[in-house]
């Protein structure tokens, strides 16, 4: 490219040559600002401070929604606990029956109190099964908060991602202005052509239009963040985002690996099966007879007088039929469905670990050397220019292609910066948030 610019027109320069040094500062400047967190907005007052990644997690998470689906999968578990646990109600009978005798009529009064008594332990373990569940709902708890901040940061970073080229092109459209400026003197001079006013002309239409699309995918991103955190009324005070685009460099795959088994949804098919293996044993119980035992009153009234007496009963069940085998059999399967998947959802978030370990060490090591490519050969690439242009080797527009060398690699270095973070989130939201 320095060879295609040396050898252009021959056109004499008229910029200063402090002004020509002066923006080419910027333009290092702005490329090695590109992996600098921004600060904030601190000259637009208080009500315009940046959104911080630790703060969109904040109104993400204190929904009242969020919160109360959590409370209510919980609630919903105890709820089980409560049902099982519970003794069945006693019955209570009254019976009056009247007989016609030859000796004359005869009436009796019965009064029963009955009550179901386990004798197996059935409803036990049918309780450590719900209490299991609990277990389980609050896992599944925790599981949908992660799932909620994983997609609270990835919608965060990709504001950021959008604010970062606006910036960008916010900076290559000053520096078109600036351009537009010394062509304007040289044309008013006579010593440029209309062609290069129309082809700079032509340049600044393409970065305005290029600016209202990232305006509008800007403005795309920052609704579905504000989504995210409670609406519009509760960012709406903030001026953008501030934050590191670029992750820092991922644990050791071994430590994501081992984090991975304690992933909640993971932890929770493990406390499903054993929930299932407390339901089967309880069904296992099934051969134990249920006792129901009763007391109760009974009064007659005959022409011959009256008479009562107390009366005490027993009965139970022949488990002739129902042996629990239905139990036995459903609790069974689930517990296997429950730990075939433990091991096919740890096998394949194993696989997904892996590859997204790659590809985040890849990323994150080349976006640091787009970025560190960047800082040096513009730096290189605008001494030649400005060198070029002050010996009148080049033109204007020729300045101006190697200017647009250093957006382009600076667009660049932010897409693999972008990329580098999503994956790094996707990676996070895999291991459970467990070892950020």
């Amino acid at each position: 490219m320095c060879m295609k610019i040396l050898s252009g027109s021959t056109e004499k320069p008229i910029v200063d040559r402090f002004l020509v040094h002066a923006r080419c500062t910027v333009l290092v400047t702005a490329t090695v600002l590109l992996f600098t967190p921004v600060i904030g907005a601190a000259s637009n007052g208080p009500q315009q401070q940046r959104l911080t990644e630790a703060a969109s997690l904040h109104l993400a998470l204190q929904r009242p929604s969020v919160r109360a689906l959590a409370d209510s999968r919980i609630a919903l578990a105890r709820s089980e606990v409560t049902a099982v646990g519970t003794l069945p109600n006693p019955e209570i009978e009254y019976v009056r029956e009247e007989v016609d005798r030859p000796t004359g009529d005869s009436t009796e009064d019965s009064f029963w109190l009955s009550q179901r008594i386990d004798l197996s332990g059935r409803r036990g373990l049918q309780v450590a099964a719900a209490e299991y569940r609990v277990e389980a709902a609050t896992l599944q708890a925790q599981a949908d908060r992660l799932a909620i901040e994983a997609d609270t940061r990835a919608r965060f970073f990709r504001v950021l991602h959008q604010q970062e080229r606006l910036d960008a092109i916010d900076g290559w459209t000053a520096r078109l202005a600036a351009v537009a400026e010394v062509i304007r003197k040289r044309q008013m001079a006579g010593e440029v052509s209309g062609y290069d006013a129309l082809r700079l002309s032509a340049e600044r239409s393409a970065a305005t239009a290029a600016m209202q699309k990232e305006r509008a995918a800007y403005r795309r991103a920052w609704e579905e963040l504000a989504a995210y955190t409670g609406g519009a009324d509760k960012v709406g005070d903030y001026a953008g985002v501030v934050g590191r685009l670029l992750p820092a460099a991922p644990p050791s795959l071994e430590t994501l690996l081992e984090a991975l088994t304690r992933r909640p949804d993971v932890v929770q098919l493990a406390r499903e099966a054993m929930a299932h293996d407390f339901e089967r044993r309880a069904g296992e119980r099934g051969w134990v007879p249920e006792l129901t035992f009763g007391i109760g009153h009974r009064m007659v009234d005959d022409d011959l007088g009256s008479d009562s007496g107390p009366m005490i009963g027993a009965g139970i069940t022949i488990p002739l039929f129902d042996r629990g085998q239905a139990i036995q059999q459903r609790a069974s399967a689930s517990a296997a469905i429950a730990r075939n998947q433990h091991l096919l959802t740890l096998a394949t978030a194993g696989g997904e670990v892996r590859g997204l370990w790659n590809e985040v060490t890849h990323l994150t090591g080349t976006a640091w050397q787009q970025h560190t490519a960047a800082r040096d050969e513009s730096t290189a690439l605008a001494k030649i220019a400005e060198a070029a242009y002050r010996g009148g080797e080049i033109g204007v527009l020729e300045l101006l292609d190697a200017y647009r060398a250093v957006h382009d690699a600076e667009l660049k270095a932010l897409e693999t910066a972008a990329a580098a973070r999503q994956a790094d989130v996707e990676l996070d939201r895999l291991t459970g948030g467990l070892v950020r």
